[in-house]
């Protein structure tokens, strides 16, 4: 599964490296192993950086996390589901991205995908806490009403309701 979040690599000075290990370390240190399946492998993050002209530069922080917690998950076309919302008003003001379940048991949510309220609750304090260690923007594109300066992010908000992919999973 991949999540994907624009950052602001302006505070790095260019340097492209620097900001995707600093992301990495942020969701590392958000999401420990102990919060995490065995099932599931954290494999790091790819920043893809945006240039006038030509292909993105692309720079790799991997990881290669497995979880520590033995717990019984839901099934992989299960999310979290985040809204991203900021200050630019209209639809190009907010977004959502999908975290992979990999610390979710299937007794944290109820038959019809409802988060329980303890779950919801410590999964939007650990958003809230990578929130406080990364710059997130939303990025536009060239159509976008009000131009393509990318957006900063001011809250994550963790959906009562995890987010499923029903029209992928074979029949």
């Amino acid at each position: 599964m991949i999540t994907t979040c624009g950052i602001d690599v302006g505070a790095f000075g260019g340097d492209n490296v620097a900001a995707a290990v600093a992301a990495e370390l942020a969701f590392s240190a958000n999401w420990p192993a102990a919060s995490q399946s065995t099932l599931w492998t954290y494999l790091g993050v790819v920043l893809r950086v945006g240039q006038d002209g030509g292909p993105p530069v692309v720079v790799e922080a991997p990881a290669a996390r497995v979880g520590t917690t033995v717990i019984a998950t839901l099934p992989t076309n299960c999310s979290y589901l985040i809204r991203k919302l900021s200050a630019r008003g209209g639809r190009t003001g907010r977004g959502r991205m999908y975290l992979p379940p990999f610390g979710l048991s299937d007794t944290d949510a109820d038959a019809n995908g409802i988060l329980l309220a303890g779950t919801k609750t410590a999964v939007q304090a650990i958003v809230n806490a990578w929130f406080d260690d990364v710059d997130p923007v939303l990025l536009h594109d060239a159509g976008a009403p009000g131009g393509t300066v990318p957006t900063p992010i001011t809250q994550f908000v963790v959906d009562t309701q995890i987010g499923t992919q029903r029209r992928r999973m074979r029949r």
